[in-house]
């Protein structure tokens, strides 16, 4: 379904029958990506109490692509998800983020503790401490976006798939590695360049002063064994927020869903009970 704010259209999709009675998690999916990578969790038959609702974020999968900036600002993409719950007439879910989603998954929870009821962040960061790091990272994001709006989105499927950082996914199945590049090839060249340029991880809000605020909520960080630079990311976040809970999956990179579903279905369960 597409849902407008402020003459910006975004998509919505219930990945299951929605049910009133029923607590509603939240899926938010990371750069390049859409709502589809979250399909997987359908399959898990724990899943069946609960309403999957997922977005595709500004600049991706079928939601607009606008050449302007302000769209893609943190400050919008907050006040967004929560108009788009508002006309969903959903108060209070529970938020799973991957990547860039967890990103956004922790400055919605940040700035609207009331409406979360559970946070659970795959892969994700609070953001870069200082305005340095912070400055060289959205030159980097800046020379990206104009490499995609240079050469085209199938040369920069091809570079981003290669980067060190998802090595670990070049083991598995053909089809599975196909069906990522599809997703991938199916963006907009606009929406990811504005995407990097704008709500990339130089541009967000530095959110680790500000992370204590969130022990009023459950949080959990899910982190792939082989993905060292954000295991240490997800300890730093434990020190600042001795609340939250680390879980480590063995043998596995960066996007942890993917590579394991199953277990990542049966963790989200758990997580959703309050057992683990």
């Amino acid at each position: 379904m597409q849902l407008v704010v402020d003459d910006v259209s975004y998509h919505a999709k219930w990945l299951t029958s929605y049910k009133h009675q029923q607590p509603t998690l939240v899926c938010l999916h990371g750069f390049t990506s859409t709502h589809q990578t979250f399909a997987f969790l359908t399959q898990s038959a724990e899943m069946a109490g609960y309403n999957l609702l997922a977005f595709d974020l500004i600049g991706h999968g079928k939601s607009d692509s606008p050449a302007m900036a302000a769209p893609y600002t943190y400050q919008m993409v907050l006040k967004v998800i929560a108009q788009l719950l508002d006309q969903l007439g959903l108060a209070q879910v529970a938020i799973l983020g991957y990547s860039m989603g967890a990103r956004v998954a922790i400055g919605f929870t940040i700035s609207y503790p009331e409406r979360v009821s559970r946070l659970i962040i795959e892969s994700g960061t609070p953001g870069l401490k200082t305005s340095t790091e912070r400055q060289t990272r959205r030159q980097s994001d800046e020379r990206l976006a104009e490499r995609i709006l240079t050469e085209g989105v199938p040369a920069f499927v091809d570079f981003w798939g290669n980067l060190p950082l998802f090595d670990t996914q070049k083991n598995l199945p053909k089809r599975v590695r196909d069906r990522v590049r599809l997703e991938r090839l199916s963006q907009s060249a606009q929406g990811l360049a504005n995407s990097l340029r704008f709500m990339g991880t130089g541009s967000m809000p530095n959110y680790w002063p500000r992370l204590a605020s969130l022990k009023i909520v459950p949080v959990a960080i899910i982190v792939g064994e082989r993905d060292t630079k954000f295991c240490r990311i997800a300890d730093a976040i434990h020190h600042q927020l001795p609340t939250s809970q680390i879980i480590c999956v063995p043998d596995a990179g960066h996007c942890v869903h993917l590579e394991r579903p199953d277990q990542i279905a049966y963790l989200v369960t758990q997580l959703m009970e309050g057992i683990v």
